[in-house]
């Protein structure tokens, strides 16, 4: 098992930031037919950071027993969206994959291998996350929403697929 803790510059958010990996020992490792590990991106709540998930739960034991890495991002109270302090919907979707890839080569990008999932906050983002990008996600999870997600910024599912409530191109 291994926890990296790392500091890195986003251009979405034109500053440092930090976030964790955990990736289960290699000797243990359940990879996929192809290889590569699932990945889990777990989100944070509004009162805590990515470190919260380390501290307070056994966390690394269940990556461990089931195979799978686990990113975890610092957003701080983002809302895990775009906003004038930073790109956080950008740099979760897109900056900070693109990073991981590079990175932990060995963590599976195909949407079947990932799943998005957090608390509070982040349980919020990952509803959000996961229905705006439905081509990255596979599988999400939530544990206790704090709020209501506007479900009016959501796209289609799929070119044919019907548009979400109050979505570009709704349904009459």
């Amino acid at each position: 098992m291994a926890l990296f803790c790392m500091d890195i510059h986003s251009e979405c958010l034109t500053r440092m930031t930090s976030l964790q990996v955990i990736l289960p020992d290699i000797s243990d490792q359940r990879r996929l037919d192809n290889g590569l590990l699932p990945v889990l991106w777990l989100l944070h709540g509004a009162t805590d950071d990515q470190s919260m998930w380390h501290r307070f739960t056994s966390l690394e034991r269940y990556a461990q027993s089931r195979g799978i890495a686990v990113v975890m991002p610092a957003v701080e109270t983002s809302f895990y969206t775009n906003t004038d302090g930073g790109r956080y919907f950008d740099y979760v979707t897109e900056e900070l994959p693109r990073i991981i890839h590079t990175q932990f080569p060995c963590i599976s990008h195909k949407r079947e291998d990932t799943l998005i999932a957090g608390f509070s906050l982040g349980g919020s983002g990952a509803i959000s996350l996961g229905m705006r990008c439905p081509e990255q996600y596979g599988t999400i999870g939530v544990i206790s929403a704090s709020s209501i997600i506007p479900l009016e910024h959501l796209r289609p599912l799929s070119a044919g697929g019907p548009a979400a409530p109050g979505g570009p191109g709704k349904m009459s």
